[in-house]
C-alpha cells in the first residue's frame, strides 16, 4: 500500500495522467470525477458479487489506454448491464439474463419498486438517463456494425460513458445495500 501511495504520487507529480487502484494502472480522466466518481466505484465493485462487472469496468480503463474508444464504451455498458442483472437476482426479481438488455432491466427494478415510490418523478428521469444514456451511447458508437461509413469514436464519448457508468453504479449499488 505504501509503495503504490508513492507511486501514484509521483506519476501525479508528473501529470501522466494514471493511478495504480485495486491493483490495476487506470487512465485518470477528469481529476475531480476520478477522485469523487470513478474511483469510489472501483471501491464498490470490489465486493465479490461484483467481479464480473468488475473486471468489465477494468477492461475499459485497458480499451481507454489503448486509445480503442469503441471497445472501452461497449465494455463499460456491460458493465452497467452486470450491474442491473447482479441487483435483480440479489433482490430475487425474475429477469431473462441471456436476453434483458439494460432498458428492460431498469423496468425490472422499477416495476418492483426498487426505487422509493416518493422519487417517482425524479427516478422517472433518473430511469430515462440510465436506460438511454450509454446503452444509447454504445448502439450509436460501438455496438453495432459501421456499415458504409467507419465510425470514429473520440475519447470523451468513452470518458463520458465511463464517468456515467460510475456515477450510476455508485446510486445503484448503495439503494441495493439499503434494500438487500
Amino acid at each position: 500500500d505504501e509503495a503504490v501511495g508513492e507511486l501514484n504520487d509521483r506519476v501525479e507529480q508528473h501529470s501522466l495522467g494514471y493511478e495504480v487502484t485495486g491493483g490495476k494502472i487506470v487512465v485518470k480522466t477528469n481529476r475531480h470525477a476520478h477522485k469523487n466518481i470513478v474511483k469510489p466505484v472501483m471501491l464498490f465493485l470490489q465486493d465479490k458479487e461484483f467481479s464480473g462487472a468488475e473486471e468489465e469496468f477494468f477492461k475499459a480503463f485497458d480499451f481507454l489506454k489503448q486509445k480503442d474508444y469503441k471497445n472501452s464504451i461497449v465494455e463499460v455498458a456491460k458493465s452497467f448491464e452486470s450491474v442491473l442483472k447482479i441487483i435483480c437476482k440479489g433482490m430475487g426479481y425474475s429477469f431473462d439474463n441471456e436476453k434483458d438488455t439494460a432498458k428492460k432491466l431498469v423496468e425490472i427494478l422499477k416495476k418492483n419498486k426498487f426505487f422509493p415510490s416518493y422519487l417517482d418523478c425524479q427516478m422517472s428521469t433518473v430511469c430515462n438517463l440510465l436506460e438511454s444514456g450509454v446503452p444509447t451511447i454504445r448502439n450509436k458508437t460501438s455496438g453495432h456494425g459501421q456499415g458504409t461509413e467507419k465510425v470514429f469514436v473520440s475519447m470523451e464519448y468513452a470518458e463520458y460513458a465511463i464517468n456515467l457508468v460510475a456515477s450510476n453504479i455508485i446510486f445503484l449499488v448503495k439503494l441495493y445495500q439499503k434494500n438487500k
